[in-house]
């Protein structure tokens, strides 16, 4: 029985030297398995970047399945069996070695970890290790099973020195620039395709000017790919200018649509162009507010265009669109005024749709043009058309004789009728008569209406 104590001890050291050598086999299994991923991926990509062009899609493709691939391995190849060693503390692995052992090994470690003072735990131990004295470590785990991993490792470390000496200048840099090109850039040339103005909002009805250019390759001509809508892509060969690059004219943009450039296996981003419709004026109504002195009264005039009128009158101007303005103005001669939203007509009534009438005063004091704007892809964009706004001169006005209206003779006790008809372009406060009697100083008789007119 004093040997009972020794005998658990070398049992122990047996399960502990059967668990170190799986250990190191799974270690070295998971390395050259993870070794043999990283060059066939980079094979990969150095083959497909060597052949399509480097584009950045494609060396972080391959850097991402790099990174997968090493994910998997440790997961799948080191971890879960480590974790299952760990777990039943090697009974599975070594039990399955030799038929011998039936159970012993597993009945051990269950009591010790349930019970560790259990009084049957030498006894357990004397009975597996006697199975051990016929069971060698290298029957649980071969040493072929240890240096067939390791072997592999060393031809990948070899073929890894290999490549990077014998190989090809572009395939070594090529595999550089996969696993280090973010560290030393200008290993390869990298591709791609610049389309400018990328993606962007027009007017409705404006034309897209595209132009590509290509960096890192050379080519003949490009295909232009464009979408309307959710209709197919349509496509268009572009050839190069006399500066080598491509340019090409969509014209007469109404409808969003997305467009990108390929050639020699690189695409471009895709684009997307919106379309922005701007407001439509529908009609006009302008009310004039003429000077007190021309005594006329206000008047509206509605769908006008060029304005007229006598310095001093003012134009209230109502515009109505189809919609509202994003920022509307009126540029008035070199001023930009501001509009102002109404909701009622000039009766007083309420209009209808608010937001879609805006009002502006212009003053009319010379000879200028207005014309209603709105500010819109931080530009002014034109709603209507310039008009001119014409000041009117005060013309003088015609006085005539009606009555005599020629030379007359008469006696003294004769009366000598007068009419006289006066006319002005605007209004007529006073009227008076001058007249002498046989070469006397001059009189003032006032001809003037009771209520001034034209």
């Amino acid at each position: 029985m004093n040997n009972i104590p020794n005998t658990q001890n070398r049992f122990l050291q047996y399960l502990n030297s059967a668990r170190r050598r799986e250990t190191i086999r799974i270690v070295c299994v998971w390395l050259a398995v993870l070794l043999a991923a990283a060059m066939v991926v980079t094979a990969i990509g150095v083959f497909s970047g060597l052949i399509r062009g480097f584009t950045p899609t494609l060396t972080n493709t391959t850097r991402v399945v790099l990174f997968l691939a090493a994910i998997l391995a440790i997961v799948y190849v080191l971890w879960k069996p480590v974790a299952r060693l760990r777990g039943d503390r090697g009974a599975r692995l070594i039990e399955s070695s030799d038929p011998e052992f039936d159970g012993r090994v597993q009945t051990y470690l269950d009591t010790e970890a349930r019970t560790p003072d259990h009084q049957f735990l030498p006894l357990l131990a004397d009975d597996g290790y006697q199975v051990t004295k016929r069971v060698p470590l290298y029957r649980v785990v071969p040493m072929s099973a240890i240096l067939w991993p390791v072997v592999g490792i060393a031809s990948l470390l070899f073929v890894t020195v290999a490549f990077f000496q014998r190989a090809p200048v572009e395939w070594s840099q090529a595999a550089q620039h996969i696993w280090t090109g973010w560290k030393t850039p200008g290993l390869v040339a990298v591709r791609s395709i610049e389309v400018n103005p990328g993606s962007t909002t027009l007017l409705a009805g404006e034309n897209l000017e595209l132009n590509a250019q290509v960096q890192g390759f050379s080519t003949d001509s490009v295909t232009l790919h464009v979408r309307v809508g959710d209709k197919p892509w349509q496509t268009s060969e572009l050839s190069p200018s006399e500066n080598g690059e491509f340019d090409f004219t969509v014209y007469r943009v109404v409808e969003p649509l997305e467009y990108y450039v390929s050639a020699a296996y690189t695409q471009s981003t895709q684009h997307k162009v919106s379309v922005v419709t701007p407001a439509k004026l529908e009609n006009t109504l302008a009310s004039f507010e003429y000077p007190e002195w021309t005594k006329l009264p206000m008047e509206e005039k509605r769908n006008i265009g060029r304005i007229s009128g006598v310095k001093g009158t003012q134009v209230t101007m109502t515009f109505t669109t189809d919609k509202p303005l994003q920022d509307g103005f009126v540029a008035f001669g070199d001023q930009k005024l501001e509009l102002n939203p109404t909701t009622v007509n000039s009766d007083g009534t309420d209009i209808e749709q608010a937001g879609t009438h805006y009002q502006v005063l212009l003053p009319l004091a010379v000879d200028s043009q207005y014309q209603l704007m709105d500010r819109m892809l931080d530009r002014d964009i034109a709603i209507a058309s310039e008009h001119a706004i014409v000041i009117q001169g005060d013309e003088a006005p015609v006085v005539r004789f009606v009555m005599p209206g020629r030379d007359v003779s008469a006696s003294p006790v004769e009366e000598v009728v007068v009419r006289v008809q006066a006319e002005d372009d605007y209004a007529i406060e006073t009227v008076e008569l001058l007249y002498s009697v046989n070469a006397g100083p001059w009189q003032t008789i006032d001809l003037s209406p009771d209520e001034p007119g034209v």
